[in-house]
């Protein structure tokens, strides 16, 4: 089951969610809303809410946007002794102790996510060279335009097809600095 709650005047959005829930649905319902869940573990099609906060799940947007625990913002647990609890994180941060715990601390039993606005827009630079030296410094500095208004991170696609000398491919996403 997922609830999905916005708050416009505060400019909040969270969905509530049972552990049960497959994580490509609260991306759905997410996007649908016009809003997105950046959480991505690989499996994310068939992973569920509760095992990505047990292991504190990532995927490849973690790197801009943080891993499962940065969007969670409440968790409901049943401890050992079997007491059903509620906590976030405006005091102690007990759903800080609980995620990633892999279970060893309580059974989560519900959440409250976080959701955010999309990107304003992104942008994909696919530069080609002919050493992976000089594709490391490429990286190492991104362009002086690109640099003081965007945010870029780089993955190295390998060695072209059909060359006999090494080559690296890379690819920059740019983005609005907000989003770091």
């Amino acid at each position: 089951m997922m609830k999905l709650e916005l708050n416009p005047v505060e400019r909040e959005a969270w969905a509530e969610a049972e552990p049960g829930l497959i994580t490509a649905r609260v991306t759905d319902e997410a996007r649908a809303h016009g809003l997105i869940y950046p959480p991505d573990p690989a499996s994310y099609r068939t992973s569920i809410i509760g095992g990505n906060i047990a292991e504190n799940a990532g995927g490849p947007m973690c790197f801009k946007r943080g891993v499962t625990g940065d969007y969670v913002k409440e968790i409901e647990f049943v401890t050992a002794d079997g007491g059903l609890h509620r906590a976030t994180r405006d005091f102690y941060d007990v759903c800080g102790l609980l995620i990633g715990s892999e279970g060893t601390l309580a059974l989560i039993t519900g959440a409250r996510l976080r959701l955010d606005p999309p990107a304003d827009f992104t942008r994909t630079l696919m530069a080609h060279f002919g050493e992976v030296g000089v594709a490391a410094r490429a990286v190492s500095r991104p362009p002086s335009r690109a640099g003081r208004c965007l945010r870029s991170s780089s993955s190295w696609t390998g060695p072209a097809r059909g060359r006999s000398s090494p080559t690296c491919t890379l690819v920059y996403r740019l983005m609005p600095r907000r989003y770091r």
